[in-house]
């Protein structure tokens, strides 16, 4: 099953949940994937040693619209996310660069949760047993990251800090649930400028029924991952040797007193190099187009996805139909056309509305490492 099939049946089976026949419009659903091929990375480690040589990066962007059967030309992104995903013989690591929601929500599901458990989900499955897998995730709330404008639309809903912390912790804690085996998954967690008894932590922490570790996440070298834009790196800075040691005991301490996750997080795609020509082409343009209403919203959707569909050739297409006409009637069928790297995939849901339902959004957040920030009290 591929990383579309497995969003989409994951989104199909949330309708099933949270909906009814006479709840939703009749419409189609389509999750879309680009990823750009491997290439050779050698940054996210220092010092680097010998096994840091065969690693690779490729970067990946899924994104999620709607477009209802009753109106032509109307199809809006509502979710997207961005993730860089770093391979050796032995481990694989994932860094949550990028979340973003339209504040658009013509189908009342929760698309970004579904949606990153089931990517989570597809790693787990799709991985090696005996690959350790590692999670990153830097969370800081924004108005907007990935939709410009999108935070004039009244119904996007942005989370506060520690409501992101919270909601990030729900939903790795269901994906840990998942996992291949529980003793083997650890959850861990930092703020920075907090101590693991503050206050702060400890109101967090009384959300959450799962067990959260103090601490971030060294490798079997005892050395932390250094993400762009992410305050461990900036730690790791400040106290590396001279020999390029890092100690992560020292940059726990630094981060208890740095709380350096205060400051504005850089919302400027970067572009990686020239293998990702195609992506980043795509990103120049998604950073410039317009979500501030729904009218802006469906134009600028029409526009990347016409782009996509144009430009990108190599697009492999997939589809999954879902006939919905009542919990107990739901159908879902799925034929795959490529197994292309660069995917589509749809859901239709065939139904009639009675009613329009409540519109619900999830956050914007930026991600990177192992990390999660709090709010200015």
């Amino acid at each position: 099953m591929t990383l579309e099939d497995r969003i989409a049946s994951a989104l199909k089976n949330a309708l099933d949940i949270h909906t009814t026949a006479e709840s939703i419009e009749t419409g189609t659903l389509t999750v879309y994937s680009i990823c750009t091929a491997p290439t050779a990375d050698t940054t996210l480690f220092q010092p680097a040693i010998k096994d840091d040589h065969c690693m690779t990066r490729k970067d990946r962007l899924v994104f999620v619209g709607y477009s209802p059967h009753a109106a032509q030309e109307s199809f809006q992104l509502m979710f997207a996310f961005c993730v860089s995903e770093y391979s050796t013989k032995t481990a694989l690591i994932v860094n949550m660069e990028k979340i973003d929601t339209t504040g658009i929500t013509p189908i009342n599901i929760p698309v970004a949760s579904t949606s990153i458990k089931a990517y989570i989900n597809h790693i787990l499955l799709t991985t090696p047993v005996s690959t350790s897998i590692r999670i990153h995730v830097f969370a800081r709330s924004q108005s907007q990251y990935l939709f410009p404008g999108s935070k004039h639309i009244p119904s996007k809903r942005i989370r506060t800090d520690t409501q992101l912390v919270q909601w990030w912790m729900r939903v790795l804690a269901d994906s840990a649930s998942l996992g291949r085996c529980d003793n083997q998954t650890k959850l861990l967690w930092v703020v920075p400028g907090e101590t693991s008894t503050s206050t702060t932590t400890t109101r967090i922490l009384s959300s959450s029924n799962t067990l959260w570790t103090w601490g971030l996440g060294a490798d079997s070298h005892n050395r932390l991952p250094l993400f762009p834009d992410d305050p461990v790196t900036k730690a790791c800075g400040m106290v590396q040797s001279s020999a390029g040691d890092i100690d992560p005991t020292a940059v726990m301490d630094i981060l208890g007193v740095l709380g350096e996750c205060q400051s504005t997080c850089d919302t400027s795609i970067k572009v990686n190099n020239a293998t990702q020509d195609e992506l980043n082409a795509l990103m120049k343009l998604w950073m410039t187009m317009d979500f501030s209403n729904v009218d802006a919203c469906t134009r600028s959707s029409t526009k990347l996805i016409k782009y996509v569909q144009s430009t990108l050739g190599n697009v492999g297409l997939a589809h999954v139909d879902v006939t919905v006409a009542g919990k107990s009637d739901s159908k879902l069928n799925v034929s795959v056309a490529s197994n292309s790297t660069n995917t589509v995939q749809s859901i239709q849901g065939l139904v009639k509305r009675h009613a329009p339902a409540e519109a619900i959004t999830t956050p914007i957040k930026t991600l990177s490492a192992n990390l999660i920030k709090r709010q200015k009290q």
